[in-house]
């Protein structure tokens, strides 16, 4: 049972910390990952817990859990993995269909891959990994307490995108 008190929590801010990553050279960057640990949130889709990243044409995305009513087999709470980006023209491979679909945040630009479901377990520690190969972006979220990791989704950005 959860003993967040929905009272305590101003629902209307949004914690922000930039970062930016120096690059020395013409060394590209293609992995960064994120880590994000809940230790209380309700069982309901009300919070996201994600980072936004951006590319160096300007445009970007995020990855982050999110806390559901959704319940597993075993009655267990479960979290809803997102991965998004926002630039036109990124498409998806149609083997990730049953993950990802076009748009992100009601916009038609972009992808959402929004499908998968893990559990979720209060004070572990996720990491959420954004690959990047010749323009093939993969997310991939790990719970690094047991170790279960899994595939978010995974598309394409332009060359220009950067």
């Amino acid at each position: 049972m959860n003993k967040l008190d929905d009272r305590a929590i101003n629902k209307g801010s949004t914690p922000v910390m930039n970062f930016d990553l120096i690059n020395n050279g013409n060394q590209l960057i293609d992995t960064i990952s994120f880590y994000i640990k809940i230790d209380e949130a309700p069982d309901r889709d009300q919070y996201f817990f994600a980072n936004q990243f951006f590319f160096s044409g300007g445009s970007g995305g995020y990855i982050g859990l999110q806390p559901t009513d959704i319940q597993g087999p075993n009655g267990e709470s479960l979290l809803l993995v997102l991965f998004s980006c926002f630039v036109e023209g990124a498409p998806f491979e149609p083997v990730f269909r049953n993950l990802c679909h076009s748009g992100a945040d009601g916009d038609s630009a972009g992808v959402t891959c929004n499908k998968l479901l893990m559990p979720f377990h209060r004070g572990d520690v996720y990491e959420l990994t954004i690959r990047a190969n010749f323009g093939e972006l993969t997310g991939i979220v790990k719970n690094m307490r047991t170790s279960e990791a899994n595939l978010i989704g995974q598309w394409n950005v332009p060359h220009e995108t950067g």
